[in-house]
């Protein structure tokens, strides 16, 4: 017996754990262990000591542990940490019964150190918890996107579907959905597409990605994206991996965009028709005035009330010209399909120009028109001369109408010149009623004008600030308006401009008066079904010693021209049969040599830039200028 107790001592020793033999009142009897250092004392000091004494705050885990035990026979265990908080160890004590017949009921504890098992039980833990909440929030991200996943054997022709895509397909998750089956949820036309893309992924062992429509199992029609790779193994293709996503909305959503897209564009297009006929059918009939009235202008007569009723006439006709063209500038402004026609300018000659044709209605008024610039200047800058132009003529005309005494001024100050560009400051200041500081923004919209009873007769349609605002925007620049009531205001603006070449050659003076010279001797034929812009475009030309042949439609003109050798053709572009854009494609094709002018009442971009892909070259708008006129015939006639 003796030796059978050694025996077991041994056995017990050779373990790595504690071993406790304890009492049924949880009293230490004996402590087997193979390193002592795992007891935090000495082992006689457990002896007969009970197990709260030992293990403190732990002794009533390991109490409940041998009551339950001992009621239920079955083997009981608790994991602790160790005493000592410093350390960060854990242990799993086991307690088994033995009953004896010849002794009283003993219990053995074993304690276990589990400190590399609970970490990796934790880690495992971790990782499981980790997994599980990856999973889900790609469960919910792919209900949200509306997208599963799917592979596929090339082998055994098996498929695998998530359970989106059972969602997408409306079909039962319980019933299987073969390869076979698939091809079958799309029309001819998407199967070949889906067959194609496949096999074309297969021979080339490429992804692909392709947008099809899916009838569902309830029948119902979805867009769908599908996008696969393959997988290789022994060097050939095994699976395919990839995703299908319902795009059904998204695509509504494209459609509906190209639908309002297109409607948007035919809305447009039927405005600058709109446009195109209005500006044709309101400065057809000007022309006739402003031509009219030019030619009496140019005639001499000593009586005074008809040279009076002349002026009128002409005054009136040129506002209403101004106000029609503020509206369609308006237009090509918001419509953004005004752009900068940059050309070799010299500046202070623009100014002076502008300056000498405001002199007349300064002088009127009894006002002091000044121009100032430094001597920094560059003579010569890329400048859309027509755009600022019309950015001074606006200023200084609302200057000089809004100031009763005092003086108007336009001052140049160059801030930046530098071997490319030049940065020009433009003031245009008066000492007229000025503006309040709470309408200084509001003066800059769309038929806005300053309500002040004293200048309320003042004419205008509310536009020019506007459309001065949008033109300096083009050049990439802002305005901004200093201005106290009675006091006057300062409108000014920064433009950088590219410096250019000098100017070998002036541009022609279209000062002319109407004193013009006679034109070189040439044929030309007028062609235009207005029978007054006939008279008034003929009578014009005679001034300049040209008389010219005439045609009412295209048709006639083709025989005019056939009968005769023409060196210019004036041609209207609205014209009813045979329009001026067939006729100048007739005369381009068959009479090469034959110079064409579109003579036309419609401005707008458009039709410039179609003229511009015919390849003509020269436009007279109406209604004309006896001088703009002069000028392109010379142009012609030079380039001839």
């Amino acid at each position: 017996m003796d030796n059978e107790a050694h025996n077991l001592q041994s056995l017990v020793e050779a373990l790595d754990d504690v071993i406790l033999e304890l009492t049924e009142q949880a009293i230490i009897k004996r402590v087997w262990t193979k390193d002592k250092s795992k007891l935090f004392m000495p082992p006689e000091f457990f002896i007969n000591k009970s197990i709260p004494e030992v293990f403190g705050e732990f002794g009533d885990i390991f109490i409940n542990c041998i009551i339950r035990l001992l009621s239920t026979g079955e083997r009981q265990q608790c994991i602790y940490p160790d005493l000592d908080p410093a350390k960060p160890l854990w242990y799993c004590a086991k307690f088994q019964k033995i009953d004896s017949i010849n002794t009283d009921v003993r219990i053995i504890c074993i304690i276990e150190d589990i400190t590399a098992k609970k970490e990796l039980t934790d880690q495992l833990e971790k990782n499981s918890l980790e997994l599980k909440r990856i999973n889900n929030l790609l469960e919910i991200g792919h209900q949200i996107s509306k997208m599963g996943g799917w592979e596929y054997d090339t082998i055994s022709k098996e498929v695998f579907l998530t359970n989106q895509i059972y969602e997408i397909n409306e079909s039962d998750q319980h019933i299987v959905i073969s390869s076979i089956g698939i091809p079958q949820s799309f029309d001819k036309e998407n199967k070949t597409k889906l067959l194609k893309a496949l096999k074309n992924s297969l021979d080339k062992n490429i992804a692909f990605d392709i947008e099809l429509e899916l009838i569902t199992a309830k029948r119902n029609k979805k867009w769908v994206r599908i996008s696969g790779v393959p997988i290789m193994e022994n060097n050939s293709v095994r699976l395919f991996r990839g995703i299908l996503k319902d795009i059904t909305d998204i695509k509504n959503n494209q459609l509906e965009l190209i639908e309002a897209k297109n409607l948007a564009e035919q809305i447009a297009r039927k405005r600058t028709e709109t446009l195109s006929i209005m500006s044709h059918e309101i400065r057809t009939p000007l022309n006739a005035i402003i031509g009219i009235s030019n030619l009496l202008d140019q005639a001499t007569s000593s009586n005074k009330d008809i040279k009076d009723y002349v002026d009128h006439l002409k005054y009136s006709s040129n506002h209403l010209l101004g106000l029609i063209n503020d509206i369609l500038d308006l237009e090509k402004i918001e419509s953004k399909k005004m752009q900068l026609n940059e050309a070799p300018t010299n500046l202070i000659s623009l100014i002076n120009n502008v300056y000498k044709q405001f002199l007349p209605f300064a002088k009127n008024k009894s006002l002091a028109l000044n121009f100032h610039h430094d001597y920094k200047t560059p003579e010569s800058l890329m400048i859309d001369d027509l755009r600022l132009t019309r950015i001074l003529n606006n200023l200084l005309a609302n200057a000089i109408k809004f100031t009763e005494k005092g003086e108007v001024s336009i001052t140049l100050k160059t801030l930046v010149d530098q071997d490319d560009h030049a940065s020009i400051l433009f003031k245009i200041s008066d000492t007229g009623i000025g503006i309040p500081e709470h309408l200084h923004n509001l003066v800059f919209d769309k038929f806005h004008q300053v309500h002040q009873d004293s200048h309320r007769q003042q004419e205008g349609s509310g536009l020019g600030l506007n459309i001065t605002k949008g033109l300096v925007r083009l050049f990439k620049s802002e305005i901004r308006l200093i201005s106290k009531p009675s006091i006057g205001s300062i409108f000014e603006f920064q433009i950088d401009f590219k410096k250019a070449l000098p100017i070998q050659k002036e541009k022609k003076s279209n000062a002319f008066g109407f004193d013009f010279p006679t034109l070189p001797n040439f044929k030309l034929l007028i062609v235009d079904d207005n029978p007054t812009n006939l008279l008034v475009a003929t009578r014009q030309l005679s001034r300049f010693g040209i008389n010219a042949d005439k045609a009412d439609n295209g048709y006639t003109a083709i025989e005019f021209l056939k009968k005769e050798k023409f060196d210019v053709v004036l041609v209207d572009l609205h014209m009813p049969g045979m329009d001026g854009y067939q006729l100048s494609k007739y005369i381009q094709e068959t009479y090469p040599e034959t110079k064409v002018i579109i003579f036309t009442a419609d401005v707008l971009e458009e039709v410039r830039l179609r003229l511009k892909e015919m390849g003509i070259l020269y436009i007279l708008s109406k209604p004309f200028k006896p001088e703009e006129m002069f000028e392109l015939f010379l142009e012609v006639l030079e380039a001839k």
